[in-house]
């Protein structure tokens, strides 16, 4: 496989922040642990006795080069507890033949200052068994031994991988920048590796676009920008893109003022295949590792275009949109798919259809016509109509809305409408910030559960009922409570949904904590609050109730905590576990004192208290209340 070498030389400098030291560089760009810090330049056999080992997140630079005297025997055990590096990891000119010391890890924060492994002569394996989260370039090369094949395919969508120069890289292109001067060394690359950039290509002035002509897949974003390009027809034997975290974009078409169609017919036409068959929910050909693979389409030319296929493709696989400056393309004659004129005249049997289809009074006995669809390319409106239910649309599973602000899916006045049910619809796409909306229909439609029922079976779509939004907006779906995932947390709901689990990956303050969780008040689900240095949960002193059903209120392993400190807790349904908190010398849990057991058929509630400070007290007014309760145990 052809390997195309940088046109530029990597190393491990700062360059825009050569007034700041690395140290500095880290402790501007993360919060870090005080105890958790390593702030020696390189290690070796004298500043190894620095590092925290205690700590699963160490804030600083592994460096290991020529000076480095500890075998990998010796940096196993100092390692074995690190998940989370944030800062560099940069090893040059050593004499390891593996990276095995560091298989524990599993996230690299490292977007200042890089990760470099380069120049060592007899480095034969790249082992980082655990990796699953890198927030910067990785470069792997002049390792004159290396075989990095398995590590590519263990890892090469984790990052953006520069894998070069060495025995054996991964299986493809090095791309990087693609133009009128190098797209004729991609003749024989049939994959491409890293961020691809398609740039400063004009055709008018006969730049071949063929060499591109099979490339199958991309590991990394796709971006085309500054180009007259009229399509992306060149790359006609692209099957998959594989994206990763590091990248805003994971395709993005920008400044291409020709451009009208995307043309990527082996795209389209592999996941139309698939579809046909029936595996779609195995089959995925626009991936990111970041979880949802994004797509921007803007200053292109007024005329640009999706074919019906290719929004299904984008439906099936949950791309979401940033821009999109774009229509849908239209004469074009596709089985299965119908043009929207009227439920009177439509089509029967049709599996798609494109407009604004539109089910009004009069149109109750044409519905049965809807039966067949899966996909409506436009909107949906169902308004002043006699139905009772919405079982014609039992197949319906897409709808998505291009150019268009108006919301993707309305039903409204429908007076006789007491069943929302929509089995098999998965998500409604629209510029609108909601996409479904049930407005004067039915009584029967005027309690939550409704809108909870139908946003069990969405992605990435908003509903609203008579003007409120689903209580589901206020869910928390993320494992871990991170820095990351605490965007996701719903800041504005006094009541969420969350089995909630703050950890040693937990990488946020406590003032954090305290701003994301100053509005809630009722907790449905678990708590679970273990290993983490904060000295109290009064991070969560504004929660009232936690209704946690047969699952759990658990803090444990939390070495600096000395108290709960919920003082505005009144109520427990479940299960109290507090264990192995050595610093903890009380509760201050002091209006505690409701506590129900979820189970009908178990009345009491269980409170398991061990393994604190030897200064641990409850105070009378705690005992008070917990004695009061008849159903603790």
């Amino acid at each position: 496989m052809l390997l195309l070498l940088l046109l530029f030389y990597a190393s491990p400098t700062v360059s825009s922040s050569d007034w700041l030291t690395p140290q500095e560089q880290i402790a501007a760009s993360y919060t870090c642990d005080p105890e958790c810090w390593f702030n020696e330049t390189e290690i070796n056999s004298t500043s190894i006795a620095h590092w925290p080992v205690n700590c699963s997140t160490v804030c600083g630079v592994i460096s290991l080069t020529l000076s480095a005297d500890l075998s990998i025997f010796d940096l196993t055990p100092y390692f074995k507890n690190l998940k989370v590096l944030k800062g560099a990891l940069w090893i040059t000119n050593t004499e390891y033949k593996s990276t095995s010391f560091l298989s524990s890890l599993e996230q690299i924060h490292c977007d200042p200052l890089g990760i470099y492994i380069n120049l060592n002569k007899i480095l034969e394996e790249l082992v980082f068994g655990n990796l699953t989260n890198v927030t910067c370039d990785f470069y792997v090369y002049n390792n004159t031994v290396l075989d990095a094949s398995q590590f590519c395919a263990d890892h090469g969508t984790t990052a953006n991988m520069y894998v070069y120069a060495n025995m054996k890289n991964c299986e493809g292109c090095v791309s990087g920048r693609i133009d009128l001067d190098t797209v004729k060394n991609f003749k024989n690359c049939t994959s491409l590796l890293g961020g691809t950039t398609i740039t400063d290509i004009f055709l008018w002035s006969g730049t071949d676009m063929s060499p591109l002509n099979n490339v199958q897949n991309i590991s990394g974003s796709f971006e085309l920008w500054n180009t007259d390009a009229p399509n992306l027809s060149f790359m006609k034997s692209l099957k998959s893109i594989q994206s990763n975290r590091y990248w805003k974009y994971d395709m993005d078409l920008h400044e291409n003022y020709n451009l009208t169609r995307m043309e990527m017919s082996s795209l389209t036409v592999r996941f139309v295949n698939f579809i046909s068959i029936g595996i779609t929910s195995q089959f995925e050909t626009l991936t990111s590792s970041k979880g949802t693979f994004l797509l921007n389409v803007q200053q292109v030319h007024p005329d640009f275009c999706f074919t019906t296929d290719e929004m299904d493709l984008f439906m099936r696989n949950n791309v979401q949109f940033q821009t999109i400056e774009a229509k849908y393309c239209q004469n074009e004659t596709i089985e299965g798919v119908c043009d929207f004129g009227g439920m009177s005249i439509l089509e029967s049997n049709c599996v798609g259809i494109l407009g604004k289809v539109a089910v009004n009074s009069g149109d109750e006995g044409y519905v049965e016509k809807l039966k067949t669809v899966k996909s409506i390319y436009g909107t949906l409106s169902i308004q002043n109509t006699t139905l009772t239910n919405l079982s014609f649309l039992a197949n319906l599973q897409y709808i998505a809305s291009l150019n268009d602000t108006s919301t993707g899916f309305q039903v409204t006045f429908n007076k006789q409408l007491q069943n929302s049910s929509l089995p098999s619809l998965r998500r409604v796409y629209s510029l609108s910030k909601y996409q479904i909306s049930f407005q004067d229909n039915g009584a029967g439609l005027l309690n939550s559960s409704a809108c909870l029922a139908l946003m069990d079976s969405l992605i990435t779509t908003n509903v609203l009922f008579d003007g409120q939004e689903c209580d589901d907006v206020c869910t928390f779906d993320r494992s871990i409570l991170s820095s990351e995932t605490l965007k996701q947390w719903p800041r504005k709901c006094s009541t969420v949904c969350a089995d909630l689990y703050i950890g040693h990956e937990t990488d946020l303050t406590e003032a954090q904590l305290t701003s994301a969780f100053k509005n809630m008040k009722i907790l449905v689900g678990s708590l679970v609050v273990t290993r983490t240095k904060y000295t109290s949960g009064r991070f969560l002193e504004g929660l009232e109730s936690v209704e946690c059903d047969d699952s759990v209120f658990m803090w444990i392993l939390n070495s600096k905590m000395t108290e709960l400190g919920l003082a505005n807790l009144t109520s427990i349904s479940c299960r109290v576990y507090l264990a192995s908190n050595k610093a903890m010398t009380r509760l201050n849990v002091p209006n505690l004192k409701k506590l129900a057991s979820p189970s009908p058929n178990y009345t009491r509630v269980d409170i398991d208290i061990n393994t604190l400070s030897p200064d641990f007290c409850i105070t009378i007014e705690e005992m008070t209340n917990f004695c009061q309760s008849k159903k603790l145990r």
